[in-house]
């Protein structure tokens, strides 16, 4: 499941047709993810929130199957505590909606009962739309069954004005994530002790000067810098800095302590927790297989905090490929997989979104 969420306002234009979601849905995502249920989160008639869920196909036979999947797509919407409404827009190459159909309605009952009841929704294709659950409110739906042409997402009202407003950030979004794997057996760097702070602190300012830019790192630093990702305590003093932005030398106490869910009333650094990202898929083919996993287990918590469900589960099982076990991968492939959504990417205020 992806999340990426955001509270543009769109100035000097509403929303009037398909195009004008698609073309919202592209702004905050960077693409029109394929063979997915996108819904935007709705405060009256405000489009706030964004996320991709997997849609199952074919339909589930079984009404509990259906129900399940329902429930998990509502969960994830009430993510946004202050939406009152949704729309929702499945994107499937090929337009057979019927395929969806049976999905339609228990998806509807269950939204409507966690109070985000759907405004509108639709089955899209490039250049063609067909209502999904029946006649839209405030959107001229047309014949509910008959496909209706729909123009350029990029080029619809909405996402003119926003990428007037805010620049354009079309295709930026990451699409099924490449994962970096060891390119080949490499000794490991050995671990520093455990509790040593001034190792521990010695070891932050390396990663400090990396994220601000101001120091390569080379094949040998690599190894030297992923090394300690081993180490609980050092992993999470690394992850504290930077989503913080604090001193390499601030101490434990500076971390915070919903660091794991990915939750705080301050959006995160996210220019550092993009680096940190970065330099980690970057370093993985020069690591031994146990530091590369540590490092894409890493990587999978950025992805997951920024919303990415797809690209962080992707990450998360070459890690466990790599080393069955490992606990914190283990902790993160059942949030990800249970549709848990990082608290950075359930509120707009502090979500992440591609720079652009």
């Amino acid at each position: 499941m992806d999340t990426t969420q955001h509270t543009a306002t769109v100035p000097h234009a509403s929303a009037r047709d398909v195009d004008d979601l698609l073309g919202y849905i592209g702004h905050v995502l960077g693409r029109l993810p394929r063979s997915s249920l996108c819904f935007i989160t709705l405060r009256g008639k405000t489009m706030r929130a964004v996320a991709r869920v997997d849609v199952p196909v074919p339909a589930p036979s079984a009404e509990g199957t259906r129900r399940r999947w329902a429930e998990a797509v509502a969960r994830a919407v009430r993510s946004d505590r202050d939406a009152d409404g949704c729309l929702l827009v499945v994107h499937e190459p090929g337009l057979d909606e019927s395929v969806h159909r049976p999905l339609a309605p228990v998806l509807r009952a269950v939204l409507q009962r966690a109070g985000v009841p759907v405004v509108a929704a639709w089955c899209v294709e490039d250049g063609a739309a067909v209502a999904w659950t029946g006649e839209g409110e405030d959107i001229d739906v047309g014949q509910d069954d008959e496909p209706r042409p729909i123009g350029s997402p990029e080029l619809s009202a909405v996402s003119l004005s926003l990428m007037a407003a805010e620049g354009s950030i079309w295709n930026s979004g990451p699409g099924r994530a490449d994962v970096p794997t060891p390119a080949a057996q490499h000794v490991p760097w050995p671990l520093p002790p455990d509790d040593d702070e001034a190792s521990i602190t010695a070891w932050l300012g390396l990663w400090a000067r990396i994220l601000a830019g101001r120091s390569h790192i080379g094949v040998l630093n690599r190894r030297q810098a992923a090394a300690p990702l081993a180490l609980p305590l050092w992993r999470d003093r690394l992850l504290g800095m930077a989503a913080v932005g604090h001193d390499h030398d601030a101490g434990p106490d500076a971390c915070p302590v919903d660091l794991f869910f990915a939750d705080s009333d301050e959006a995160p650094r996210w220019d550092l927790l993009d680096r940190l990202h970065d330099e980690l898929r970057a370093a993985v083919p020069d690591l031994p297989v146990e530091q590369a996993a540590n490092a894409l287990a890493v990587v999978g918590w950025i992805a997951w905090a920024r919303g990415q469900g797809s690209r962080a589960g992707a990450h998360l099982e070459e890690a466990w490929r790599l080393r069955p076990g490992h606990g914190l991968t283990s902790l993160l492939l059942r949030l990800v997989e249970g549709g848990r959504i990082a608290g950075w990417a359930s509120n707009p205020r502090t979500a992440w979104r591609p720079a652009g």
